[in-house]
């Protein structure tokens, strides 16, 4: 028979087979688990896609509606602006002139547009019993230099900046209010569209402004 110190390194043989058996066996496991998981994110992704285009169909005709809507939107835009400026009006029996800010402004061509312009057609306006209204484009409007004469205007509700081309605000204003309006802007393309408003010309010589004879738009 062998002796037992024989069959040391015979046990050892064994129980290093056994361990790489259930090794082995451990990977294998491992593996299958990870191939089912691996199928499982699959057919996961498969639904999410699913979904996404199911989702996508549903609210592309609404997103192409909503932009048509805002589209459409702006044709109105400048008149619910006009209107919003109208409400802000200080109540008084005194009729009111709108002012083209920008270019009462820029009446000087390459200077920074200046709020003393405007303060002189707001005083020529109170000379006359009109209520000034002005109405600014806010890229102008951030340009002015007085900025305490700005924010007094502000405060008396005279002074209006508007994110909108002002053209057409202004436009719209005056005939909302059945005002004239204060301008070098001939406002060309517009003409047909706001017949029967009123537009005067106007110089600024020595520091004071002076408004010509009025023109039919």
């Amino acid at each position: 028979m062998p002796d037992a110190w024989d069959l040391i390194p015979l046990a050892f043989s064994v129980a290093a087979l056994i361990a790489a058996v259930s090794a082995s066996r451990r990977a294998r496991r491992l593996q299958e688990r990870l191939e089912r998981e691996a199928q499982r994110i699959g057919r996961l992704w498969d639904r999410v896609d699913a979904m996404q285009q199911v989702v996508t169909k549903a609210i592309m005709p609404q997103i192409a509606s909503l932009q048509q809507r805002v589209a459409e939107s702006r044709v109105v835009l400048p008149e619910v602006e006009a209107k919003r400026i109208a409400a802000l009006i200080p109540k008084n029996n005194r009729r009111a002139v709108v002012i083209d800010g920008s270019n009462v402004a820029r009446f000087s061509p390459g200077s920074t547009p200046s709020a003393r312009n405007l303060q002189l057609a707001v005083e020529w306006a109170k000379s006359q019993g009109l209520q000034p209204v002005i109405v600014i484009e806010r890229r102008v409007y951030g340009q002015l230099d007085d900025r305490g004469l700005v924010r007094k205007m502000r405060r008396d509700r005279i002074l209006h900046p508007v994110d909108l081309e002002a053209d057409e605000v202004i436009l719209e204003l005056a005939e909302q209010l059945n005002a004239p309006v204060i301008s070098n802007d001939e406002y060309a393309e517009y003409r047909g569209r706001y017949r029967g408003l009123k537009r005067y010309p106007f110089l600024i010589v020595d520091g004071k402004l002076h408004v010509l004879e009025a023109v039919q738009l």
